[in-house]
């Protein structure tokens, strides 16, 4: 480190200053090194040099000696600490870094501090030759001159262990600085002590080792200093690193390397293997300051400065879109911070003042991951259109959301996208494939754009999961002749996950947003300090603080402001100099500092609110508290005067404001500092208000509850707490978050949420592990039924439907059966299918109605109208059409009405051809996922009257329509299009080639055609064992394979 006079790199604000004659002040070292404000150690306030009492609180201040900074009695003629004598002009007032606020007697917090260790080299050789009052002599010396560059820099002496010292930085207020002020000071330690060895000691040298890490700091004790207030293995890291430093050297680990590698010169050393280290640790020694470079920051939020060419792409994109009728996706893409959301924000304005008030604007938020919820962006935007809140009964709801679609669609349609959209508003609704529910969804959304000019915000993109990725590109790529503009903002890492993302739709752009230029970051204080002038040496300090990162300004013109150091006057406002402003290493530690200069109360609330999430309401945070609601609100009107918090304009709970963190990263902060014993009562605490307003109700609340019972859960196990009073709630909540995920189609979020539960059951009820078991079992058959099945999922569901039914769950029971004949029916085993399905629909006998006693009934006419067998048809689709119609089950009453016209029809009842009709104009109006099934059965009536033309156009779109070929719809068209031409040896080869697919395995028509030809030509069929008799079988049931 460079002397007096030396160079310096201008990091720190201006160094401690001990009196040297009443009312004078005298710097320790270069005017340009580190800088200490004085503030009351009572309540925080700064006080001036002359200052004996504090002007805030009235406390003394408190005196301590100059020797060894021992605090002094106000009637002490001689320091306790190293018994020299105490004179006015040595005794200064206690100082402190940046301001503290007051904190609570015994308070703990996690936090990312930095440790060092300094220790003397060949101390006990020089102890076994000196004289003992000598040895006293170099302890007190080197203690106080190691307490008094500490204290210098910022630091706490954390206790005395022999002949080294510990000293934490980044408690009990963080800096951006903190990691770089311990560095600096290691540094100053080698050049005040090398100088300060007595006579016999010139061998005497010091190892200091630095270290940053997370740990659990005793805040309270930290304001003075004392045994104990910190522990976490960063300590062990900084002891066993000045282990390993080499005699006068400052050795620091990989994390305050990166720190501060922009501030101090450093030299990689080989890594080296601490004590007790099973791997190799990479250090390096810190060499001296060096000119701080500009580095690139990490970006966080910030008002609009400088964007204009940005703003006129969304401008234009905009009019294409509404003049031109041609629908634009654009993406804006920046890290965290940069000014996506105030560029949209922006455009909406731009809106609001043009000439078209009727342009509909509509937004969704992709949660951070953790409080994933699923499609909780689209919900976002149903429910805005709707008018819902997540506290509205069903009953409210519901007829909410049908005015919603009635005023987009027609009635014929009308039900289709209600049905599609009911689970994501959180009302029960039919289960539905998820290309069919998606395909809904994207309907409603162009719906809106045709009725007038609409743009859909899909913000923070980068935390949506594929499902939700995947449906904002379908959305751009199928809107055509719609005024719509989709905007999405997303973080640089959205193009890691998925480089080509919308990279091939039309009227696609993508716009990214680089960090200001100086002039911007100019502009943006002018704005801010309301068009005030400052002179250069003011301003030019901060442009260069922010680095082009408009969050960094805003943040350190909020910190001068908490400071006193820039304060309003009339309408301007007036700035103090400073000798040398702090560098903000990154937001993080900007953020954490002003947690710490917060009312203890405010403090408080913040780090409870950040355990409910980034948008919280004061009921839940004071739930989470402990504390009455309107303490809490008090509190966080006063955070929002602060900016950490901002209130919404609509709240999706009645009699509730809702809040969102200004940023994100200001709840990353506080929920970190939290202990994770406290973070455990906190998420329970969260969880039971939560279920108070959503038992009885799935909403998009059900997977929010679900995490937060499941983080109370894990970290309780963590930390090696008795967990039995935390898994129950939390398997029943992640259980009900599968299932609400499972009625989304979102299957990978209901297998992830199921086996979590699954998990938990240890020791669990044991109809309630069954049920969860079946569930899994549900999700992994319907996610790939081939892969299911191969794994023996037969019999994990046979398995599942006796036990079931052993423990009374006659309902689950009867699921399972039918599960299971739906298992046997795709692989084509009909007789076994038909045992299975009568078996669940004796079981279902006598339970109430429910969708999955529809779905049995109608699962069991099925097989018997494919079996022929047309009275046992018509009566099960009868029952499952009544009891669908009774549920107001719309897709399941016309499937059910599907197979009970097929039956008739093929019982020689021409009513069938009519009600086939029927149901096919039905459920081509409502665009339901019956359609396609309605179309192949309508195909084999029109094929059995004489039209195989029509009947080959019917099967064809029935394809399109459903997708990709699946077990009820893959066929092969060569074969196909073959027989419907009369070309018989050309099917035989297609038969023949398709068979053996994966689709061709099962597929009864393609091989029953192939049986009946061969039989006739009087040739063996291949494959089918047990002889002609089988071949005749599948000849037979051939032409009813697709109904």
């Amino acid at each position: 480190m460079d002397g007096p006079g030396g160079p310096s790199t201008g990091h720190f604000r201006s160094p401690p200053r001990r009196r040297d004659a009443p009312g004078r002040l005298t710097r320790l070292g270069s005017s340009r090194e580190v800088g200490i404000a004085a503030h009351c150690v009572q309540c925080g306030r700064r006080t001036a040099p002359d200052d004996r009492f504090c002007g805030g609180c009235g406390a003394e201040l408190a005196l301590t000696c100059e020797h060894c900074d021992r605090p002094l009695a106000s009637d002490a003629a001689f320091c306790t600490g190293c018994g020299r004598a105490r004179s006015n002009r040595e005794a200064h007032p206690t100082v402190r870094v940046g301001g503290s606020a007051p904190t609570t007697p015994g308070q703990e917090d996690r936090r990312r501090v930095s440790v060092l260790f300094v220790d003397l080299i060949d101390f006990t050789p020089y102890v076994e030759q000196s004289d003992p009052e000598l040895v006293r002599g170099l302890q007190t010396g080197f203690f106080s001159a190691a307490r008094r560059v500490i204290g210098q820099y910022g630091g706490v002496v954390e206790k005395y262990i022999g002949d080294a010292v510990m000293a934490l930085f980044g408690a009990p207020v963080a800096t951006e600085t903190d990691a770089l002020r311990c560095v600096r000071a290691g540094l100053e330690l080698q050049r005040v002590l090398a100088r300060f060895a007595p006579v016999g000691a010139d061998g005497l040298r010091f190892r200091v080792g630095v270290a940053t890490g997370e740990a659990l700091v005793d805040v309270a004790a930290a304001h003075h200093g004392g045994q104990a207030i910190v522990a976490g293995d960063v300590v062990n890291t900084a002891s066993r690193m000045q282990s390993v430093a080499p005699p006068g050297g400052v050795l620091v680990c990989g994390t305050t390397y990166g720190l501060t590698r922009g501030a101090i010169r450093y030299e990689q050393q080989p890594a080296v293997t601490l004590k007790g280290r099973s791997s190799p640790t990479e250090v390096w020694l810190a060499l001296g300051a060096a000119q701080r470079r500009a580095p690139d920051r990490e970006p966080d939020a910030t008002p609009l400065i400088d964007r204009e060419h940005e703003l006129g792409l969304l401008v234009n994109a905009l009019d294409r879109a509404t003049r031109e009728r041609m629908p634009q996706l654009v993406t804006v893409f920046g890290r965290a911070g940069i000014g996506k959301s105030r560029l949209v924000r922006e455009l909406y304005r731009h809106t609001r003042a043009g000439a078209d008030a009727s342009l509909t604007w509509r937004t969704g938020r992709c949660p951070p991951f953790g409080e994933n919820v699923t499609f909780a962006a689209l919900a976002d935007i149903v429910k805005s259109e709707a008018g819902i809140l997540d506290t509205d009964p069903a009953t409210a709801a519901a007829p909410r959301l049908r005015a919603a679609v009635a005023d987009l669609v027609g009635p014929g349609e009308a039900d289709r996208l209600v049905d599609a959209l009911r689970p994501l508003v959180g009302l029960p609704g039919p289960t539905l494939p998820a290309e069919e529910t998606q395909s809904a969804w994207r309907r409603f959304l162009l719906a809106l754009a045709a009725r007038r000019p609409t743009v859909l915000v899909f913000e923070d993109l980068h935390w949506a999961d594929e499902k939700m990725l995947r449906l904002v590109e379908l959305l751009g790529a199928s809107a055509r002749d719609v005024p719509l503009l989709v905007l999405g903002t997303a973080r640089p890492e959205l193009i890691t996950r998925d480089p080509t993302w919308a990279g091939t739709i039309a009227g696609s752009l993508t716009i990214t947003l680089p960090p200001l230029r100086p002039s911007g970051i100019t502009s943006l204080y002018a704005h801010l300090f309301g068009q005030s002038a400052f002179s250069p040496d003011l301003i030019n300090p901060l442009v260069e603080v922010a680095d082009g990162n408009p969050l960094y300004a805003h943040e350190y013109v909020r910190m001068l402001i908490e400071q006193g150091f820039l304060r309003q006057s009339g309408r301007g406002w007036l700035l103090k100099k400073r000798d040398g402003l702090p560098i903000p290493d990154n937001v993080h530690a900007v953020i954490a500092n002003r947690v710490d200069l917060l009312d203890p109360a405010d403090r408080a609330v913040l780090l409870a609110a950040s355990v409910v999430g980034s948008q919280f309401w004061p009921g839940a945070v004071a739930a989470a508290l402990g504390q009455p609601v309107e303490a809490v609100e008090r509190a966080l009107r006063r955070l929002g005067q602060r900016d950490f918090v901002v209130e919404l304009p609509a709240s999706t709970m009645a009699g509730q404001a809702e809040y969102q963190f200004r940023h994100i990263l200001v709840r990353d902060v506080c929920y970190q500092r939290l202990p994770r014993t406290e973070r455990v009562a906190r998420h329970e605490r969260t969880a039971d208000w939560i279920d108070a307003l959503a038992r009885g109700r799935d909403t998009d609340l059900a997977e929010v509850l679900a995490n937060h019972r499941w983080a109370a859960h894990e970290i309780a196990r963590t930390l090696g707490l008795d967990t039995v009073r935390y898994a129950a709630a939390a398997r029943e909540a992640l259980h009900r978050a599968a299932r609400r995920a499972y009625t989304l189609h979102a299957l990978d979020a209901a297998a992830h949420h199921t086996a979590r539960a699954l998990g938990l059951a240890d020791g669990a009820d044991p109809v309630d592990r069954l049920q969860l078991e079946l569930l899994g079992a549900e999700i992994s058959f319907f996610r790939d039924g081939a892969a299911f099945l191969d794994a023996g999922g037969t019999e994990t569901l046979t398995d599942l439907a006796e036990r079931l039914f052993t423990h009374g769950d006659v309902g689950c029971a009867a699921r399972a059966w039918t599960l299971l004949g739906r298992a046997a029916w795709i692989r084509a085993d009909r007789d076994t299918a038909l045992g299975r399905l009568a078996r669940a629909v004796q079981l279902f006998e006598g339970l109430p109605d429910t969708e999955q006693k529809a779905d049995a009934y109608a699962e069991l006419g099925r097989l018997h109208m494919l079996n022929n067998e047309s009275a046992e048809a018509v009566a099960a689709a009868s029952t499952a059409a009544g009891i669908a119609e009774r549920l107001g089950l719309v897709e399941a009453r016309v499937d059910a009405q599907i197979t009970a016209a097929t039956a008739r029809y093929q019982a020689g009842d021409r009513t069938g051809v009519d009600e086939l009709h029927a149901a096919f104009e039905t459920a081509r109006a409502q665009r339901l996922l019956a359609l396609p099934r309605a179309m192949q059965n309508l195909a084999y009536v029109v094929c059995e009257e004489g039209d195989w033309v029509r009947s080959n156009e019917l099967l064809t779109e029935a394809v399109e329509l459903s997708g990709s070929p699946g077990l009820t719809t893959g066929y092969s068209g060569e074969a196909m299009r073959a027989y419907f031409e009369g070309e018989f040896k050309a099917l035989l080869a297609a038969a023949d080639a398709f068979v053996d697919t994966p689709t061709g395995r099962w597929d009864m028509q393609v091989r029953g055609l192939r049986a009946c030809l061969r039989i006739l030509r009087d040739e063996p069929v291949p494959g089918e064992r047990g002889g002609s008799g089988r071949a005749s079988g599948a000849a037979g049931r051939a032409d009813r394979g697709r109904c």
